[in-house]
């Protein structure tokens, strides 16, 4: 199936569900969402209390009525499977997960329409009924003084009001930041092995990145600029099926190169010199990065050439070592130290 339709909410966007292959129908989708709020409440083992994982608001560009590309935060839109901007999933040690999510008002739907029904977040969830977000305060009322922990955006502490709730300090609550921490560390453990939706994701991620980095490589040329270049690759991102960049595209020729994060700029290619490109696409919520090194031409030549094979070498060694078992760090050490006794035996360092 295809992507639901995003919500846009006023001066955002916001996600009714990831997006879906062919092979990973909406159901399922929300069964394996549903399958992980199981398996942390699980982990979580709590006999009372709450818990919240907010979506996280808008944050505005200062000076401006303009607002920041919106990203829920990953724990809400792991546990929710939707990314609703002010949306809060709640959980009740007693009672079990309940979603509230933002309804767009009148004034709010003649510019943004109206958005995802109650019950299309409910479906894309696996959580019915979702309620709007107007009953979070309520919820919470009658949960007053119980101990509370939070994850996903905190920023529902400072911005109670934005959330619907009228004073966060009246209610009581015994905020736990060492529960807090401990709930956040289950979730990032459940999080490294990944399931069939979001492997499918990643690997829609995958797919438009390479489209676009390959786009780059046969475009690439003498004259171009590096904005010009910025443009070919993520265009094609979007034709292959991407929601947005992963994060801000890094495209530098000659010098610009070695600046871990140049932004694009107007100076253009010199024949012969490489150009680092570093941008992936997004899907879903879930990100591909990609970096790659190329001349601008047909071939490397003189050291571009044995940086190339150095290279090449370490990074087909370190895909061959990643199996069960294996920490990604070690894997990282281990390329690291044989990139730097490279450059050693390339003349280009010195040292042991």
């Amino acid at each position: 199936m295809g992507k639901l339709t995003s919500s846009v909410h006023p001066r955002g966007q916001g996600t009714t569900g990831d997006r879906y292959t062919a092979d990973m129908q909406q159901n399922e989708a929300a069964a394996l969402v549903a399958k992980r709020r199981e398996r942390a409440a699980e982990r979580w083992n709590l006999d009372r209390g709450v818990v919240l994982v907010p979506a996280g608001l808008m944050l505005p560009i200062a000076g401006t009525d303009q607002f920041h590309e919106y990203h829920a935060h990953p724990e809400h839109q792991y546990l929710a499977g939707v990314g609703q901007p002010g949306g809060v999933l709640a959980f009740d040690a007693g009672e079990g997960w309940t979603l509230f999510v933002p309804q767009p008002d009148a004034a709010e739907r003649v510019w943004t329409g109206d958005g995802p029904s109650l019950a299309a977040v409910g479906e894309a969830s696996g959580l019915e009924p979702v309620q709007p977000a107007s009953g979070l305060g309520e919820w919470l009322e009658r949960r007053r003084g119980e101990p509370v922990a939070i994850i996903g955006n905190d920023d529902i502490t400072l911005r109670a009001t934005e959330y619907g709730v009228e004073s966060w300090a009246s209610l009581e609550f015994a905020a736990d930041e060492e529960e807090s921490e401990r709930l956040r560390a289950v979730v990032a453990e459940l999080r490294r092995a990944k399931d069939p939706r979001e492997l499918a994701l990643m690997r829609e991620a995958a797919a438009a990145t390479h489209r676009g980095h390959m786009a780059g490589i046969r475009k690439a040329r003498a004259g171009m600029s590096e904005r010009a270049l910025q443009i070919e690759i993520e265009v094609e991102f979007f034709r292959a099926g991407a929601e947005r960049t992963a994060y801000g595209s890094i495209v530098g020729g000659g010098p610009n190169g070695a600046t871990l994060h140049s932004t694009p700029t107007s100076r253009e290619f010199g024949e012969g010199e490489l150009i680092l490109v570093d941008a992936g696409a997004e899907v879903g919520g879930y990100a591909s990065d990609v970096t790659r090194t190329y001349p601008v031409g047909s071939r490397f030549e003189g050291v571009q050439r044995d940086l190339y094979a150095l290279v090449l070498g370490v990074q087909e060694r370190a895909i061959a070592g990643a199996r069960p078992g294996v920490e990604y760090k070690d894997l990282h050490l281990a390329a690291s130290v044989e990139i730097a006794q490279g450059l050693v035996d390339l003349g280009l360092l010195r040292g042991d």
